[in-house]
């Protein structure tokens, strides 16, 4: 099922909404910037993405109590890439990978990132934040189009 929001908007408008929504209220700067030219990507991508960084979004304002959060995505003819940095507690990636706690959510975005062939990483150091990336390779159709939809594997 698609997201409502990615039925009327693209994927950058939902991402930004997404967070500004997130941390409405609360004491968070937020701020999203969008590099390369936006273009429509095939709905089971756009989805997977904005539900990654939906989650990031959440990791950072709720769990790691970060004041400043920075979303990006960067668009180019040969890759689509989301990447939410916050300047938060940050956690102790060996420790978390072992005992995933249920509310950082890093399974479910490594599995929903493998679902769409994203190469998917987290950087995170304590005291210091966390930065994490999704980047999906596209691909041009074969025919030669100009505006062919990529095609993501």
């Amino acid at each position: 099922m698609r997201s409502p929001r990615l039925e009327t908007h693209d994927l950058a408008t939902a991402l930004r909404e997404a967070g500004e929504r997130e941390v409405d209220g609360r004491p968070i700067e937020i701020s999203f910037q969008l590099h390369g030219t936006p273009r429509e990507y095939p709905a089971g991508l756009e989805e997977q993405m904005l539900k990654i960084g939906r989650e990031a979004i959440v990791n950072a304002a709720r769990h790691a109590h970060a004041d400043r959060i920075a979303i990006e995505l960067d668009s180019s003819d040969t890759a689509l890439t989301l990447r939410v940095t916050d300047n938060g507690i940050g956690f102790d990636l060996a420790s978390s990978s072992a005992n995933d706690a249920p509310h950082y959510g890093l399974t479910g975005m490594r599995e929903r990132a493998e679902d769409i062939g994203a190469r998917f990483s987290i950087d995170s150091v304590e005291g210091q934040g966390t930065r994490v990336e999704a980047t999906v390779p596209l691909q041009e159709s074969s025919r030669g189009r100009r505006h062919a939809e990529p095609t993501y594997h």
